[in-house]
């Protein structure tokens, strides 16, 4: 058998480096057709690291776009818990800056891009403020009360929040109060009504947004006053006897409960008289007495004026001023 000559072992290795790349170009190829290039694209939220304890992230949600390229079978198992996009805000504080985003990923990516490569980034720091606190309510009480006092505790909370959220924030209020109707005091929890982003501290420990404090109502009766008139009358005339009086008249205050002075018949509750029990002819001068069957007026009345008048006591025929019968009272206009 005859020796193959250099220069056909050289065509030999030639031809089989030749078909080892046909090989591998036809295997590119069928891989192609079967598991062509694809591009993907993944959105990803950025998470804020390193910030100094007390500030927050005031425009937090941001994300990045990502974009991946590969075969169809590799980058089709990708989440986007597969990448991490961080800004790092070490020695940030107060005030907006440009940050660089850095884009990590714990899947075997060779190819991906993303964008925004950089974002910025608004930082606020939190704050606690004092204030008082004010009670709203809804409402009215029933007619004839009044809500004459309230208290609440605490009446000044600590509130914490953004310092942009509490620079003007001087006071906090309640949730209004319904009082519609009320006639007797009450004692209730009241919530505060806080900014969206603003808790409040009113136990001492816990800051929350829904946070309450204690509220006392109390209520009562209006009192008011009626000015009223009423003729002044003789009792125990003797017989044969009139009698004329000056004034004939009598002022007078009634002060109480206002839904009773609105309501009852206060002049035809009480009596004014001068008592002429054993008096014969003459000029006399008496004291105005009083007299009546209710009790609340009895309490109720005040500036008698005037307390004594002139009686003068002449033969029937006289007779100017009607006797104890013909009782008469008036109302005065209030002042």
């Amino acid at each position: 058998m005859t020796a193959k000559t250099t220069s056909q072992k050289q065509n030999d290795n030639l031809l089989k480096i030749v078909a080892l790349v046909c090989a591998v170009l036809l295997w590119f190829y069928a891989d192609a057709q079967e598991n062509p290039l694809k591009e993907r694209q993944l959105t990803i939220p950025v998470r804020y690291v390193n910030l100094v304890s007390g500030y927050v992230v005031e425009n937090a949600g941001q994300s990045v776009q990502i974009t991946v390229k590969g075969n169809e079978t590799d980058i089709m198992s990708l989440r986007s818990d597969d990448f991490t996009a961080t800004v790092d805000l070490a020695g940030a504080y107060t005030g907006s800056g440009s940050y660089p985003v850095q884009v990590s990923s714990t899947a075997v990516v060779d190819r991906f891009t993303y964008t925004p490569d950089k974002v910025t980034v608004v930082v606020d720091q939190i704050l606690q403020k004092e204030v008082p606190v004010y009670l709203r309510t809804n409402g009215a009480v029933a007619p004839y009360y009044e809500l004459q006092h309230t208290d609440i505790q605490p009446d000044r909370v600590i509130i914490q929040g953004k310092s942009s959220l509490l620079a003007d924030i001087n006071a906090v209020e309640t949730v209004p109060i319904d009082i519609s109707g009320m006639t007797a005091d009450k004692e209730l929890l009241g919530i505060l009504q806080l900014p969206e982003g603003v808790t409040a501290q009113t136990d001492g420990t816990e800051f929350r947004a829904d946070a309450e404090i204690a509220v006392r109502l109390y209520v009562q009766p209006i009192q008011d006053e009626r000015k009223l008139e009423a003729n002044i009358v003789a009792k125990n005339i003797a017989d044969g006897l009139a009698c004329v009086m000056n004034p004939e008249k009598v002022s007078f205050v009634l002060n109480g409960n206002a839904e009773w002075l609105a309501t009852q018949p206060l002049l035809d509750t009480v009596l004014f008289y001068v008592d002429c029990t054993g008096l014969a002819e003459g000029t006399y001068t008496l004291p105005v007495q009083v007299e009546t069957s209710n009790e609340t007026a009895q309490k109720s009345l005040q500036s008698v004026s005037p307390q004594v008048v002139t009686v003068t006591l002449e033969a029937e025929a006289m007779s100017m001023l009607p006797d104890a019968g013909e009782f008469v009272t008036t109302e005065m206009q209030s002042e």
